[in-house]
């Protein structure tokens, strides 16, 4: 079994699990589905997209798409 964990700040507060939607908030990464499936590649485009994030928040990347 696969268990994957979402976290969501205060100011989210419980609207994701009221209305039923997860929402990343990079838009600056574009359409995910290149990534589908391979969160190998999911990492590749944080690194590209985003050249200074710290590599801790990369590895942290907890999601399937």
């Amino acid at each position: 079994m696969k268990v994957w964990g979402i976290h969501m700040g205060e100011k989210v507060g419980s609207s994701p699990l009221e209305n039923n939607y997860v929402a990343i908030g990079w838009h600056a990464l574009g359409d995910l589905s290149r990534c589908a499936g391979s969160r190998e590649q999911l990492k590749d485009a944080l690194v590209e997209t985003f050249p200074d994030i710290k590599k801790g928040a990369v590895a942290g990347c907890c999601f399937a798409l």
